[in-house]
């Protein structure tokens, strides 16, 4: 089997921008980055498609941190 190479998040997948990586979304035990605080709204709403759009891109998106408390 061939060893597949992991993509890894470079764009935000609302804006299509750069990521800033301070800023993102756990989500199902992954996260999501995002270009700027308005685009975290934006996933919030439905995080399950741009999980889905990201890895239908295939990219492998990063495990979650440890969740703090809100």
């Amino acid at each position: 089997t061939k060893a597949v190479a992991v993509k890894a998040q470079t764009t935000c997948p609302v804006m299509g921008g750069q990521v800033d990586k301070t800023k993102f979304i756990d989500y199902a035990g992954k996260r999501i980055y995002v270009c700027c605080e308005g685009c975290i709204a934006t996933i919030k709403k439905d995080p399950a498609k741009y999980v889905k759009k990201l890895e239908a891109e295939g990219i492998t998106l990063d495990k979650a941190g440890p969740s703090k408390a809100k």
